[in-house]
């Protein structure tokens, strides 16, 4: 897949020019001609670390077994990387919260010492809004995404708060793993998926909707992780 030069985000084919070899990248904005050649080209530098991420790696002991055992399995390096959610957008969040949860409550006490039952039915959709405002905001203030390589599989998960996105696949139905933009912008900025390619020609996404640095960085750990040698 093509690569943007000015942000190495991936560039989709609906936004490549086969014909004048010209692509667009929705990321940056840039346009630029490339060498057809060379698509698919992957960076092998490391990009600056983002602290919200930290990178472990387990020890190769059990990798190193399992390639003695099956001489011909591809070997990986394992690797567990992980993203703290915690941003300063939490912190909005949560005095929004605190004042929509006051409110609601001081709302239902109301009507229950009034009698008036009534408007609880009224005021469902707004009980609605904000346990799910507030279940949002305790994730993006607690929970971190763990991304984990070991000799078989690679594995995501999120947590402490329970969430959506938990996935496993097998190392060996990986072909590459790269970044795709999304359709999300948060202040302005376009938000990323970290996407798998997947040996049978499908995509997977991983980790969706995070900062390009944090997508970057992600995906340069978990390529470096799964490379076949």
């Amino acid at each position: 897949m093509l690569t943007c030069p000015t942000c190495e985000t991936k560039i989709p084919a609906a936004d490549v020019n086969i014909v004048e070899l010209v692509a667009k990248c929705v990321a940056c904005d840039s346009v630029f001609r490339f060498d057809p050649a060379r698509v698919g080209d992957a960076p092998d530098v490391e990009p600056e670390r983002p602290k919200a991420i930290t990178v472990e790696h387990p020890a190769e002991s059990l990798i190193l077994e399992r390639a003695y055992r099956t001489a011909d399995a591809p070997s990986v390096r394992p690797v567990v990387v992980t993203r703290r959610w915690f941003d300063a957008g939490v912190i909005f969040m949560a005095v929004f919260c605190a004042i929509w949860d006051s409110a609601m409550v001081f709302a239902i006490s109301g009507a229950l010492a009034s009698g008036e039952f009534w408007t609880l039915l009224f005021m469902s959709l707004h009980i609605a809004a904000g346990v799910g405002m507030t279940y949002t905001t305790l994730a993006g203030a607690l929970n971190r995404t763990r991304v984990e390589v070991d000799g078989s599989t690679l594995r995501v998960r999120h947590g402490p708060i329970p969430w959506r996105g938990n996935l496993t696949l097998a190392n060996d139905g990986v072909s590459d793993v790269v970044v795709l933009a999304s359709d999300m912008k948060v202040n302005g900025q376009l938000r990323h998926h970290v996407v798998a390619h997947t040996t049978a020609g499908a995509e997977t996404t991983l980790v969706k909707n995070l900062p390009l640095a944090q997508a970057r960085y992600i995906a340069w750990a978990l390529r470096g992780a799964l490379v076949r040698r």
